[in-house]
């Protein structure tokens, strides 16, 4: 697995997800546990969701073009 890690860490993928990887587990803990740590739901869930997307697909563009996912 280190050399996988490695090889991420290179290419930049490491901290692209790391960068949001916390805020992105709040949301998925919220609704994995239907917000009960919280007394509602966060308002900005399409918002966020938008912007997780984009940065996945921007980490799944960075895999295809170093023949990580073919």
């Amino acid at each position: 697995m280190k050399p996988y890690y490695e090889k991420l860490k290179r290419m930049g993928v490491e901290k692209k997800l790391r960068d949001f990887s916390s805020e992105l587990i709040k949301y998925r803990n919220g609704f994995d546990h239907a917000w009960t740590m919280n007394h509602e739901a966060y308002e900005d869930i399409m918002e966020k969701g938008d912007i997780f997307f984009r940065k996945l697909k921007t980490v799944h563009q960075l895999l295809v073009e170093n023949r990580v996912l073919l």
